[in-house]
């Protein structure tokens, strides 16, 4: 828990967030190479284009004397009557209030973590809440695809409570959903149900409709089991198919992309990704949003799913989307 003048917002037992820490037509725009840069903490924030300081991603900051420094605190979440745990990150207090808020959403299982990039986010001045689904890394609950789903808007609308505003300094105008794989899924289609996302971040997204449809009932069982379901509590490897099969067509991206068309987007994709391959996941949602009205910004990397190889250029990029969209 943070100290200082900032209120004690989210209790956990003891012990969990030690637990959870450890656990591990689109433009298309090639990543350019690049690496991230060391340089002497400094006392005050630099002067910044826009309303994060992209300067600070990659360096380490020393807070001025007797202001509150960037942290990590915990995130208790009531969804659907499930408390759902997970972090808060918060930028130093420097960045003053009306930061934008990115949700961050894992994918399945949520082995493959983006805490480098939500720390750098953080340190440019957003805050960043990184969740764990209901029946995932501790939280309460049963996981399903519906729940995902239904987590994410409910953890939006969360976060621009007045309560939840007045104590992380958060503008409830520039809140952004962002998800990595099935997080991607959980993104885009909670942002179709919401008027109020200033924009969605799909990074190595898996359009689990599109496997659904391209799949056979037991290729995706097998799957699922390959990208580690045993860690999750379900309701079993037939409920999540039929979960899926259900809410197919709704969920589909290129259907989700009629309910966002208004909304920027943000893609990333690995090209050696073997998992959500991009031309099955990404070039359908590219096409359907060729005429929105805002239509997606993509980066390609030479990288595989996860995307490790290219964090630094994605960080960069993710980066200069959000405060060109929350500067507008």
């Amino acid at each position: 828990m943070k100290q200082g003048s900032r209120p004690v917002f989210v209790l956990l037992v003891s012990g969990m967030v030690t637990a959870l820490l450890a656990l591990g037509g689109c433009d298309a725009q090639p990543a350019a190479s690049g690496s991230a840069s060391q340089t002497a903490p400094a006392t005050q924030a630099a002067a910044s284009t826009g309303v994060l300081d992209t300067s600070r991603l990659f360096e380490d900051t020393a807070p001025a004397e007797g202001e509150d420094p960037a942290t990590v605190e915990a995130l208790a979440f009531d969804s659907a009557g499930s408390t759902i745990y997970g972090q808060i990150m918060v930028p130093a207090a420097s960045y003053g209030t009306e930061r934008p808020c990115v949700i961050m959403f894992h994918g399945f299982a949520g082995f493959t973590r983006m805490d480098d990039v939500a720390e750098a986010l953080c340190r440019a001045g957003c805050v960043v809440v990184v969740p764990h689904h209901r029946g995932a890394w501790g939280s309460e609950g049963t996981y399903s695809f519906s729940h995902c789903i239904e987590d994410a808007v409910n953890l939006a609308a969360y976060v621009r409570s007045t309560e939840f505003v007045d104590t992380y300094g958060v503008d409830p105008d520039s809140i952004i959903l962002s998800g990595h794989s099935m997080g991607g899924n959980t993104a885009l289609n909670a942002a179709a149900q919401l008027d109020f996302v200033r924009a969605v971040a799909l990074i190595a997204p898996c359009d689990i409709a599109r496997l659904y449809q391209d799949m056979s009932d037991e290729e995706l069982r097998a799957f699922l089991v390959d990208n580690g379901s045993d860690v999750l509590h379900t309701d079993g490897l037939d409920a999540l198919v039929a979960d899926v099969a259900s809410h197919a067509d709704s969920w589909l991206f290129t259907s989700a992309a009629e309910r966002v068309a208004d909304t920027p987007v943000f893609v990333a994709t690995g090209d050696l990704d073997t998992v959500c391959p991009p031309e099955q996941m990404v070039d359908p949602l590219e096409d359907a949003l060729g005429n929105a009205a805002n239509p997606c910004e993509r980066h390609d990397y030479n990288a595989d799913h996860s995307l490790v190889a290219a964090r630094v250029q994605l960080t960069r990029d993710l980066a200069s989307f959000i405060n060109e969209v929350c500067s507008a």
